[in-house]
């Protein structure tokens, strides 16, 4: 099987994954430990979300107790996928917002989540198009969406910082390369 993207917990206890071990891309959960500067496996692994329909894991919750992911696991006419959360140990699955994206990843400061819209390959930096990929802030409280970048690049992957700055992938030069985007 395919085990796919990843995300440490905050506490450093849990690595979260994406697996096809069961068919469709599901997420799961491993307990993990730092053994002479290793990161080894401290339990067993255990199946978050048992779905026929592929999830991609975006990240944990601030308090370690959710996973944030994108799936198309809701039937409709849209195709492209929304955001969701569940809990680290199953349980119902909830919409974040209406909004379509991927990728979602919540900020440091426990109430913004960034996402990506658009799809265009990763393995394209050259590419310009209208199916670039952009990266918007959703305002939990509030609901209110901001866009975070405007180029004609793909951008995203994002990974908020404590002070309010965000790291993501940009092809903004050509390449797939990391860059650092102030508050």
């Amino acid at each position: 099987a395919n085990d796919l993207e990843n995300a440490i917990s905050p506490d450093g206890s849990l690595l979260a994954f994406e697996s096809g071990r069961h068919g469709s891309s599901n997420l799961h959960v491993m307990p993990i430990r730092i053994d002479d500067g290793r990161l080894v496996s401290n339990g067993a692994i255990r199946r978050v979300t048992p779905s026929d329909r592929s999830q991609s894991l975006g990240g944990f919750s601030t308090d370690g107790s959710e996973l944030l992911f994108s799936s198309t696991h809701e039937p409709t006419i849209y195709r492209a996928p929304r955001l969701f959360a569940t809990g680290i140990d199953g349980g119902p699955v909830r919409r974040i917002t209406n909004a379509q994206g991927r990728e979602p990843r919540m900020h440091p400061d426990g109430r913004t989540v960034t996402f990506t819209r658009g799809f265009a390959p990763w393995a394209r930096p050259a590419y310009r198009g209208s199916g670039n990929r952009e990266v918007w802030a959703l305002d939990l409280p509030t609901g209110e969406f901001r866009r975070v970048t405007d180029a004609l690049s793909n951008e995203g992957q994002t990974f908020g910082r404590p002070d309010g700055s965000m790291v993501l992938v940009s092809s903004r030069d050509g390449q797939n390369n990391v860059w650092l985007v102030p508050k």
